[in-house]
């Protein structure tokens, strides 16, 4: 049986997510040690890489580290932002990556 985790460290955990992105850092659920974010989900993506072998989904998880490479999806919004130096960009940049989707 897995143990149960402290709420009040999976919701610190959830504020770090939210307001730092994959720049912050998370606490281990059990002992309460705090790492990169990061470096903490690509241990957790590492953990998974047999059984996603063995169901064949590890391309799922090429993604994830794809996404940890480029800083997630803040860091794609921060670096178009920054490149054009202007939010009209990055406002046409999303809007452009979220209609295209459809």
């Amino acid at each position: 049986m897995l143990a149960v985790a402290a709420t009040w460290r999976i919701e610190q955990n959830r504020w770090s997510a939210c307001r730092h992105g994959i720049a912050g850092e998370m606490a281990d659920l059990q002992t309460g040690e705090c790492e990169p974010t990061a470096r903490r989900l690509a241990r957790l993506i590492e953990g998974l890489d047999e059984g996603a072998r063995r169901l064949g989904c590890a391309g799922a998880l090429d993604g994830a580290r794809r996404m940890l490479e480029v800083g997630g999806p803040a860091g794609a919004q921060r670096r178009a932002a920054t490149t054009d130096e202007d939010l009209r960009s990055l406002v046409a940049w999303l809007a452009d990556r979220h209609t295209s989707r459809r």
